[in-house]
């Protein structure tokens, strides 16, 4: 899913069109990006983006200087300065005079060479040759694809590379593969799971191959060599039982998991509750497989500034020359009228012209107002509009307005600023651009007066560092605007004399186009100009916390996630922040590391131990919260992390202050991989420095703010508020952890079960690897059940929306692992087992009533074990389920027909499955055992439930004290389906397990069991006369209905018995082999169903598909195969003793009308020379000769027995049979069974009952589980209305958050 929707992003960034100048006609082509080819002379107009890399030929300003965003290249906002070819420009100039209608006149000729692809996208090297000359080309005049065309109202250039030899495409990477942790424990579950399945596997090869020479020896499934396989038997039955339990395995269960995600994917990026009115965006889900890992963070690693801070910078107060102007920020400041705040100490800022010399006041108001990267642009109201690279530049130089210094424009090496009402213009020599790094900026510029200075501004330790003099008061200034929360900056400049600066400014031209080593030299070249800085002040910054941030922190807290915030800000900062959005807390025991001599208390090792010593003893009483400054973090992080991580792991709460980008990541790093067990970790954060930690993180989060989007397009969830961060963890979260557990339980659960059933059928076949289901009909199980769960997967949930929000505690359920663990597995392995043990005890004990209704053949019999599993495991789908819906009900719903659909399907598909559906939906008892199983494992699991009930065990719930069902956290009910579905706010139902559920629930089940097992147990008054002629006897029978006379092979045979009971017409008579194995694979596939269809075909056709197909006279056998070499031929005539009357047994309606409407003899049949028909073979069978296959008799045969205990019918009796009435049986024993061993042959007579045969058996069963059922019950019943106490059931209230902007706190 997520390689589609990044397959969609492509073409469409692909389809972008571009402007291409037609060379030889000089029109303009729109062509799509993909069409573009090297050499293309493109135009670009303003906040267009750049479609291919580009050498700038011209643009529209008079100095061929134009603008850049590349915030789609590296995440910066700032504007980067380019410059056409200056030779190319002055053409061009001269044709358009900056006018695009004129871009169609231009004409250039020459050649350009460029050096081959690269990821650099700072530096490039080429030349252009027009004219006969030769012009270098660097990385100024290098447009790069996707960067966008700001402040210049066009540009034109040539296409240097295209494709993926853009230098944005060579630096892109593959998405990062990131596994859940649910995933990685599913994926090692599977192995468990594989290496079951070759215990079973091998198990099982081993059993056949122990046995197979035994079994070979029983006449029917002789062959010789006819059958042997190429490879060696233990081998190629390792493979088939390999094969056949291959659905152990839920390979499904990924496939379906993908939708399921799909889907919650959907949920939480049209969630209401997660939309920013402001920005008008939603959430977004950039990696659609870690939607449930949210519901499992046990450490959330926070950036600061942009993250929990608005952005939204404000100059609240300065300090120059120890003079402090501006109001501390306060909560009550009333919004400004025109929306645009001011500088609140502009008359503090006059005062100080008064108390102090005026150049000092103007030379901080000229850095201000010149040191900065800012554009400005005039907009078509007249308006001055700027834009910054980071926003408190932005807020700075806005400020300096306030103070009489106002920026007006800057062009190329130009700069106009208007103070105290008078023009002055700079001349702009060199920019030591603002770095993570460096932490400072500066400027070497010359003023209109001639003088040159270099203007600087940055952190106050670097500032410090590279200062000749620290004033008295800075230090203590700056510890009483950081203890407000604000950011500060040191303000300083250097009069450099005027050759020292054009010394330095040549240097500086030479090192930007320098081809090697640039950052090098720039740097050295930065180190000699910073030194000797005179320091003019201090700025402090406010920067706003997002709304709602110090709710989620706390309830993220609550949810007992350990939240670490690392920062840039200093000490004082970050803790005044901390105690501002409940990081911090007055009754927190906090540690502080620092290097800085004024708040170290020792060496690093020194103070490590001591933080460790008072964690330890502070942790049994209270929180424990630890700040730490980068430069301790980066002696920690080299020679302690053990300790450390130890430490950090006592700690509720970790506050890292001055760190870099790169520290961000190892902290990361350290807790993810160092903490045991493994936790998982999300990182949140809002700009380029942020992306070190977000991939690092198991989960990264990326707030849409306004430091550009890096951090968004590298995390893998992208909010536009702090506060949504509870609704993505609290809500998705627990939901889809939740979901995704059951999901992947239930998975597992009806696949194990499917291959018990597979597995135990293994040993009741002779270990001959045939299957219990037709191939059809299980290849369609994974179909059947793969449907409803989805919708497990969509909707359930513990607890609603509201509640979720209420009960942050609620949480650890994922963080803890509770819904998917070990013991979960093995629960419901066990469970598995024991559901598999029910449908086999139902299906066994009714095995013989079936054959009395023709139901008991391989394909029916198969079939009903079939629907009482997929039953039985929808039934286990609803116990699992909470939620229920309308869509839940109908999917469900739907399954059951889909079950029956296709059902009929593989009837089509499989002609000895046509009829199947038609005689199960006509059977009473199928309906009894599909009732039966479900209701049986109900018993089991309510009984647990109740277990746990009365010793005070039971999973979390939730009660609620306030508030409405189904309520929005944030508005009101979603009105209209499609955004009920979408909000997940559908009407519903929410099943609790409590006393009163689950007493019901047992009432209910051991009811139903109770009447159903009564109705079964009423068939063991059907009337039976047994009669035993080969084998050892049978144990365990009636005397009075057991008659038991030894008759050889081959002989006639006369036996008397009686009959018991009366009987009346239709009397079934039926005979038994036990055992005789037409189950076994090779005997049931020995048949040409072509053949059987009337087709006689060659005799190569035959042996295709047959085993047993010609005689040891060559005569060819039709039809071939073991069914029809092994007809039962035994024939039975019944007499009164008292009169010596024949019984009439009627010998017609006794097989499937399906069938004998497609069993055909050929054309050919009877008389063709060369073949043996069936009727030579068996001449005594009656009827034979004349209607061939279609005779009833092979009919019946042709439908192989599911069990070794082939019972089936061979007539009806329509007169009524006297009990006591005295009967003599003639048997013309035919059927040889001698070398068969223990083979035992019977004729039964049965009168046929509304289930058909005696059901008795499983009757008792269900009389006493219901019995067990409603005794569980009743006790619950009657603790409920004791008032007994729920266990483990936490009360709340329902909470609604605010929507976003209805307050804010200060930082």
């Amino acid at each position: 899913m997520d390689d589609v929707a990044r397959h969609k992003a492509d073409t469409e960034v692909n389809g972008r069109t571009a402007v291409r100048i037609d060379m030889s006609s000089g029109a303009e082509v729109k062509v799509p990006w993909h069409e573009l080819k090297v050499g293309d002379m493109c135009v670009v107009k303003k906040n267009e983006e750049v479609p291919a890399d580009m050498v700038i030929l011209g643009s529209s300003d008079a100095t061929g200087r134009l603008f850049v965003e590349t915030m789609n290249l590296d995440g910066e906002t700032n504007l980067k300065g380019k410059a056409a070819v200056e030779k190319t420009h002055e053409k061009i100039f001269a044709v358009t005079s900056g006018e695009l209608a004129n871009v169609s006149k231009i004409s250039c000729e020459g050649n350009a060479v460029a050096e081959p692809p690269s990821k650099s996208i700072y530096s490039f090297i080429g030349n252009i040759t027009l004219g006969g000359g030769t012009y270098p080309l660097s990385g100024d005049q290098l447009l790069l694809r996707s960067t966008v065309l700001r402040n210049t109202a066009w540009a034109v250039g040539i296409v240097v590379y295209t494709g993926k030899e853009t230098r944005v495409v060579m630096n892109s990477r593959k998405a990062p593969l990131k596994l859940s942790s649910l995933e990685k424990a599913t994926n090692r579950c599977m192995l468990v799971i594989v290496a079951l399945q070759f215990v079973m596997t091998i198990v099982c090869a081993a059993m056949y191959t122990s046995t197979k020479d035994d079994l070979m020896k029983r006449w029917y499934l002789s062959t010789g060599d006819a059958d042997k396989l190429w490879l060696p038997d233990a081998l190629a039955y390792f493979l088939t039982f390999f094969c056949l339990y291959s659905n152990l395995v839920p390979i499904s269960m990924y496939s379906t998991m993908e939708i399921a995600n799909a889907a919650q994917t959907l949920f939480v990026s049209k969630d209401l509750t997660m939309y920013d009115s402001a920005t008008n965006k939603f959430a977004k889900v950039r990696s659609m497989n870690l939607v449930q890992e949210i519901g499992m963070i046990s450490y959330v690693f926070s950036d600061k500034t942009g993250t929990l801070t608005q952005n939204v910078m404000e100059l609240r107060q300065i300090s120059i020359d120890g003079e402090v102007c501006g109001k501390p920020p306060s909560a009550a400041d009333p919004p400004p009228a025109d929306g645009k705040r001011r500088f609140s100490g502009a008359e503090d800022v006059v005062n100080a012209r008064r108390k102090l010399r005026g150049t000092q006041v103007d030379k901080f108001a000229e850095i201000l107002a010149v040191c900065h990267t800012v554009v400005a642009e005039k907009a078509a109201d007249g308006e001055l509009k700027m834009e910054a690279e980071s926003p408190d530049e932005l807020a700075l130089v806005q400020a300096a307005v306030d103070m009489g210094w106002s920026f007006q424009q800057r062009n190329n090496d130009q700069l106009k600023v208007i103070a105290n009402g008078k023009e002055k213009r700079y001349q702009i020599l060199g920019i030591n651009t603002f770095t993570s790094a460096r932490k400072r900026m500066s400027m070497l510029v010359k003023r209109d007066t001639g003088e040159y200075v270099l203007l600087a501004k940055g952190a106050d330790n670097i500032m410090m560092g590279i200062s000749t003099t620290v004033p008295g008061y800075l230090k203590s200034q700056l510890y009483d605007f950081a203890c407000q929360g604000l950011r500060t900056l040191v303000i300083g400049q250097k009069i450099m004399p005027a050759r020292e600066a054009l010394a330095w400014a040549e240097k500086y031209t030479a090192a930007q186009s320098a081809m090697t080593n640039r950052d090098q030299q720039l740097d050295e070249l930065t180190a000699q100009a910073e030194q000797s800085i005179e320091i003019i002040g201090i700025t402090a910054v406010e920067d706003k916390l997002q709304d709602y941030v110090a709710e989620t922190i706390s309830n993220v807290k609550r949810g007992g996630v350990k939240v670490w915030v690392l920062t840039g800000d200093k000490l004082e900062t970050a803790r005044n922040i901390g105690f501002s959005c409940s990081v911090l807390s007055e009754n927190m025991e906090i540690i502080i590391m620092d290097t800085d001599p004024e708040n170290a208390t020792g060496s690093p090792s020194q103070q490590m131990e001591k933080a460790l010593q008072t964690a330890r003893n502070a942790q049994k009483n209270k929180p424990v919260g630890l700040m730490i400054t980068g430069g301790m973090l980066e002696t920690v992080l080299a020679d302690d992390g053990d300790r450390l991580l130890e430490l950090g792991e006592m700690c509720d709460v970790v506050i890292a202050c001055r760190v870099s980008p790169s520290q961000k990541g190892e902290v990361v790093k350290l807790v993810r991989y160092g903490v045991k067990p493994s936790p998982v970790t999300l990182a949140i954060g809002d700009g380029a420095n942020d992306v070190a930690m977000i991939q690092e993180a198991h989960v990264g989060v990326g707030i849409s703010g306004k430091e550009g989007t890096q951090a968004v397009n590298a995390a893998d969830f992208a909010i536009s508020q702090f506060s949504f961060l509870m609704t993505l963890m609290m809500v998705h979260g627990r939901w889809n952890y939740q979901r995704f557990s059951k999901f992947v339980l239930f998975s597992f659960h009806k696949n194990i079960v499917q291959c018990l059933q597979l597995f135990t059928y293994t040993f009741l076949c002779a270990y001959s690897g045939t299957s219990l289901y037709e191939d059809w009909v299980r290849n369609s199980f994974n179909l059947i059940l793969g449907f409803p769960v989805l919708f497990l997967g969509f909707f359930d949930r513990d607890s609603d929306r509201s509640q979720s929000l209420a009960d942050p505690e609620g949480y650890s359920i994922g963080r803890l692992g509770q819904e998917l663990n070990i013991a979960k597995i093995i629960f419901h392995i066990g469970q598995a087992i024991l559901l598999s043990m029910i449908i086999s005890m139902v299906s066994l004990l009714t095995y013989d009533a079936f054959a009395v209704s023709e139901l008991a053949d391989y394909y029916t019999w198969g079939t009903i074990c079939y629907v009482c599993l997929i039953v039985a495991s929808l039934y286990r789908l609803a116990f699992m389920i909470t939620t229920w819906n309308a869509i839940v009900v109908l999917a469900l719903i739907l399954t059951f027909i889909g079950l029956w659909f296709a059902l009929f399907v593989c009837g089509m598909l499989t002609t000895l499955m046509g009829g199947v559906v038609t005689q199960i939906l006509a059977s009473p008892l199928q309906w009894v055992c599909m009732l039966a199983t479900p209701l049986c494992a109900m018993v089991a699991d309510l009984v647990l439930d109740a277990v746990c009930l009365a010793f005070g065990y039971s999973n979390r719930k939730i009660r609620r004290t306030g508030g409405t069902e189904g309520a929005q956290s944030r508005g009101e009910r979603s009105v209209g389906l499609k955004q009920q579905f979408l909000q997940q706010d559908l009407p519903s139902f929410q099943r609790e397990r409590n006393t009163k559920t689950v007493g019901g629930g047992l009432l209910f089940s051991g009811t139903v069991l109770l009447l159903l097992g009564a109705a079964l147990m009423s068939t063991a008054s059907l009337p039976m006369a047994w009669v035993q002629y080969a084998g050892p006897p049978l144990e365990g029978r009636h005397a009075d209905e057991f008659t038991f006379k030894k008759c050889n092979d081959g002989s006639q045979c006369d036996i008397s018995f009686k009959i018991k009971e009366k009987m009346q017409g239709p009397i079934y008579v039926m005979y038994s082999v036990d055992p005789f194995y037409m189950n076994v694979n090779s005997f049931m596939k020995s048949t040409s169903i072509n053949e059987l269809k009337g087709t006689l075909g060659t005799e190569k056709e035959a042996t295709a598909a047959c085993i047993s197909k010609v005689n040891e006279h060559h005569e060819r056998l039709w039809p071939c195969g073991l069914k029809a070499a092994s007809l039962f031929n035994d024939t039975y005539v019944l007499r009164r003793m008292q009169d010596s009357k024949q019984i009439k047994i009627q010998e017609s309606g006794i097989a499937w009308d399906s069938d004998l409407r497609w069993l055909k003899n050929p054309k050919e049949y009877p008389n063709t020379a060369g073949i043996r028909w069936l009727y030579e073979r068996f001449p005594n069978i009656n009827g034979l000769r004349k209607d061939g296959v279609k005779n009833e008799h092979f009919a019946v045969w042709n439908r192989p027995a599911a069990l070794p205990n082939t019972l089936k019918l061979w007539g009806i009796i329509e007169e009524n049979l006297a009990a006591g009435e005295e009967l003599i049986l003639m048997v013309h024993s035919n059927f040889p069974v001698s070398q068969l061993g223990e083979a035992k042959k019977s004729l039964i007579l049965v009168k046929k009952g509304l289930f058909g045969g005696r059901t008795d058996a499983l009757g008792l069963v269900l009389v006493v589980v219901g019995f067990i059922g409603l005794v569980f019950g009743i006790a619950l019943v009657i603790a409920h209305l004791m008032g007994c106490r729920e266990p483990t059931t936490v009360a709340v209230d329902e909470v609604e958050m605010p929507l976003a902007g209805a307050s804010s706190g200060s930082a």
